[in-house]
């Protein structure tokens, strides 16, 4: 994903499987791996790349990718 579809998808609230989603649009999306939502996120930033990962801390399942070109 770019980060302009990053910022769209925030609009939308957080992703968290236990979330009511009633937020305002300027409230914080916030990204929790959905394997563990407990286990908080791993990111990485990848210069060459520009690419952002995030993953899930406990197996390192991927949450999100961001690509920033």
């Amino acid at each position: 994903m770019d980060l302009e579809t990053l910022f769209a998808s925030a609009r939308g609230g957080c992703q968290s499987p236990d979330c009511d989603h009633k937020h305002h649009s300027n409230d914080p999306m916030f990204l929790h791996p959905r394997c563990h939502p407990k286990a908080g996120t791993w990111v990485s930033v990848n210069a060459e790349t520009r690419t952002i990962r995030v993953a899930c801390a406990a197996c390192r399942k991927l949450v999100v990718e961001v690509n920033c070109n």
